[in-house]
């Protein structure tokens, strides 16, 4: 009776989900309505953490550019630090109103949301004419992330048919080294440009992937 009722907990734990997925053998490239489901879900979410991984590539990379330093003073010690943590600043700072905004607008205005002041961060941060107003454009890019993150990795949950939901979700995780990457290879090509260009270029091609998102989550 004992092996009974340890098999009927098993077989009670295992769930109709599961099951189902397990016997589902056609990719979802085959089905029409997952195909538009990742069409418009992938561009939307992994942007999000390309966002992120390219202000980490970037205002590291930035930071050998001549032009870089010379416009803002050769930047050191304190300075140099703030500089770089203003990012993760305005990240927190932003943190109370995160899960209120996903609660009561909803995971697409919340991306929305977070994208624009992310757009208005990035033009701000390619516009700095001093240390004060990048100092505040990191802060607004800060400000906006975490609101993205946090709908965008919940969305990807919430709709991504089961299958392909791990791979979703590790995929979003993963594609902040793509932003890093391209933030830093990028950064060190545009060096090469004479003048404030060198840095303001890479600085204005952070807002690409949060243009991405408001075209597309609504």
């Amino acid at each position: 009776m004992g092996q009974g009722g340890d098999s009927h907990n098993a077989g009670a734990g295992d769930p109709i989900l599961t099951l189902a997925v397990e016997q589902d053998t056609v990719p979802w490239y085959k089905k029409r309505n997952l195909r538009y489901l990742y069409l418009m879900l992938v561009p939307t979410c992994m942007g999000i953490e390309i966002t992120s991984g390219w202000d980490s590539g970037m205002i590291n990379a930035v930071q050998i550019v001549p032009a870089w330093k010379t416009y803002f003073g050769h930047p050191a010690g304190a300075l140099q630090g703030i500089l770089a943590a203003m990012y993760s600043l305005g990240a927190i700072c932003s943190l109370p109103i995160v899960p209120i905004v996903n609660d009561k607008l909803g995971r697409r205005w919340a991306i929305f949301i977070g994208s624009w002041i992310m757009i208005f961060g990035a033009i701000l941060q390619g516009a700095s004419n001093g240390v004060g107003m990048y100092l505040a454009a990191r802060w607004f890019l800060g400000f906006g992330i975490p609101m993205c993150i946090v709908a965008a990795s919940s969305l990807l949950g919430e709709l991504g048919y089961p299958k392909e939901r791990p791979i979703l979700t590790s995929l979003f995780n993963a594609s902040y080294f793509v932003g890093a990457i391209l933030a830093a290879g990028i950064t060190f090509g545009t060096q090469k440009i004479s003048g404030d260009w060198s840095w303001r270029i890479p600085s204005l091609l952070q807002m690409a992937p949060s243009l991405f998102q408001v075209s597309l989550i609504l």
